[in-house]
């Protein structure tokens, strides 16, 4: 482990210890909470789909599901679990029928993230454990949204709302979905840091922007979204990002946008939301790392457009289907399927008796 490493770790833990025996004695208060402070909750989502990959000739169906168990202590620490399918790092998908293609029918469940949250101050929070990556919502150009890091980090809120993250710990044991498994087989050393902030400019701009290092790789990447009223009460929401390895200046980018085109017809349902993006990535961009990142069709100029709705809010039903095509090669792939969210996550707050 090099010297920038153990300094980094040495700063992690030392937030999460922050005050010493007062922070141990807090700690025994919380665990020691009177039962109507401890909430228990469990929420997820179930889906599945349709896929289909020019390159490969695969035609497949698939399910989805996903589970998040959560403990909270009196709004001061939570125990959190969530199980996903899927057998790796990006994909949380089972296949239960293959119409075409060679790809062999799998049904998995894993517990991918098991981790600890604990409020250090009213400012400060320290996460261990298998975290969940935090890229800008919707993002195509970080980490895998279904994968995980094993590591620790802690997150200052400021007064003006910018979060400031700093996150260590380790990817390269991707392959092995069950965050249990990995646990027992140790984290050995530090692969993965990332510092970042995320916010809001002007107040109608969120952004995030940070700097990270995977194995022996270096990255900068930005994430912009904003709303645009084209018409009164019509609003268009823009999206940019990029990421950039700075070691070999290889790119990543995408611009998108997405607006509703159709109404909605009742109440309990949305209207049709259609969504376009331009993606370009270079040759060089991440050579040794593709495995963990989101956008796995490979290099160059692709263009993806896709429709999506709710089909009933009271439910939680959505509906979507989307096109990807690589504007070099021709070939495509598409997705059309459904999922319903189910649950309830606990609240922020104890809730009084």
């Amino acid at each position: 482990m090099t010297l920038f490493n153990k300094s980094l770790t040495t700063v992690l833990l030392a937030s999460t210890l922050f005050a010493g025996s007062a922070q141990a004695d807090a700690l025994y208060d919380i665990l020691s909470a009177p039962a109507e402070n401890i909430r228990m909750s469990l929420d997820g989502m179930v889906g599945a789909r349709y896929f289909e990959d020019s390159k490969s000739g695969t035609q497949i169906l698939q399910n989805m599901v996903t589970l998040r168990f959560a403990v909270d202590f009196n709004g001061k620490l939570q125990l959190v679990s969530e199980a996903m399918t899927g057998g790796h790092y990006k994909g949380g998908m089972n296949t239960f029928n293959s119409i075409e293609g060679s790809r062999e029918p799998m049904q998995e469940i894993h517990i991918r993230r098991l981790f600890a949250r604990a409020k250090i101050t009213d400012n400060v929070t320290a996460e261990v454990g298998a975290l969940a990556p935090t890229d800008g919502k919707g993002s195509l150009v970080g980490l895998g949204k279904m994968g995980w890091i094993d590591g620790a980090r802690v997150t200052l809120e400021t007064d003006s709302k910018e979060k400031i993250e700093v996150t260590a710990g380790r990817l390269s044991g991707v392959k092995d979905v069950d965050a249990l498994e990995r646990f027992r087989e140790g984290v050995d050393g530090l692969d993965f840091i990332e510092v970042k902030i995320s916010g809001k400019m002007f107040d109608k701009i969120a952004y995030q922007a940070g700097v990270e290092r995977i194995e022996d790789e270096n990255y900068a990447k930005v994430f912009v979204k904003k709303d645009i009223e084209v018409v009164a009460g019509h609003l268009v929401k823009l999206v940019g990002e990029g990421m950039v390895n700075l070691d070999t200046s290889g790119h990543k980018f995408r611009v998108g946008f997405e607006t509703e085109i159709i109404k909605a017809f009742s109440k309990n349902s949305s209207g049709v939301i259609l969504y376009a993006d331009y993606l370009n990535t270079a040759d060089d961009f991440g050579v040794h790392n593709s495995y963990v990142f989101l956008d796995g069709q490979g290099t160059g100029e692709k263009v993806r457009v896709g429709l999506k709705g709710t089909l009933s809010k009271k439910h939680k039903i959505g509906w979507y289907v989307n096109f990807l095509r690589d504007m070099n090669t021709g070939e495509f792939q598409t997705r059309t399927g459904f999922s319903m969210k189910f649950g309830r996550k606990a609240p922020k707050k104890p809730v009084s008796n």
